[in-house]
């Protein structure tokens, strides 16, 4: 089961995720299905989700499942 969890501290605020190998394996196929500069838009986040996954040895065993993908435009996000 999914879990979440808010730390906040003064200097580094963040969210640690707590996932069972199937969920990080659905995350990683999402993530792993995202388009757009990857350096101008939300996917420079989500690249970097797919790499931390991909360096904890999750493995995107949903490849090829997918259709159609994320895309994101250059501007017009907001954090």
């Amino acid at each position: 089961m999914a879990e979440a969890k808010k730390i906040e501290e003064t200097i580094v605020k963040g969210i640690t995720l707590t996932l069972s190998m199937e969920e990080a394996q659905a995350l990683m196929a999402l993530t792993g299905n995202v388009s757009g500069n990857r350096y101008e838009s939300p996917r420079k986040q989500t690249d970097a989700v797919w790499l931390t996954l991909k360096r904890a040895g999750v493995e995107n065993v949903f490849q090829g499942q997918l259709e159609g993908q994320f895309a994101f435009r250059r501007s017009g996000y907001v954090f």
